[in-house]
């Protein structure tokens, strides 16, 4: 337990999210990046925006969703749930340039065709 402070906020964030409690995961993420060191982690950032994204706190989850891309444009995990909260904040431009990265980064991956596929 001592060699992996860290290991047990990281199932109680994982645990909280598939219990559908977003405020505690939220908490619990934010103790994973302070206990382990891994502020600002690409698992980490995702897994707040969604959170974020489902507890209807849409600013603090885009903000999240950006930095994530920003820290690695290639990644396309989670894509498909800033691409509906791109929809739902109003952000055609943000969703057109999303669709349009997500595709030339990796075209075979599903998620990289639902900003697309979302009507404007």
């Amino acid at each position: 337990r001592d060699r992996w402070p860290w290991l047990a906020p990281l199932a109680e964030a994982h645990g909280c999210a598939q219990r559908h409690e977003h405020a505690a995961a939220v908490d619990a993420w934010a103790e994973v990046a302070r206990v382990g060191d891994f502020e600002g982690s690409l698992h980490g950032l995702l897994r707040t925006a969604r959170a974020r994204m489902e507890m209807g706190d849409d600013v603090d989850a885009q903000y999240a969703f950006a930095r994530a891309r920003a820290m690695d444009p290639l990644n396309l995990d989670h894509m498909d749930h800033y691409a509906v909260l791109s929809r739902r904040r109003g952000g055609v431009g943000d969703l057109n340039r999303l669709a349009r990265d997500l595709v030339a980064a990796n075209r075979r991956r599903p998620e990289a065709w639902l900003p697309g596929a979302l009507p404007a």
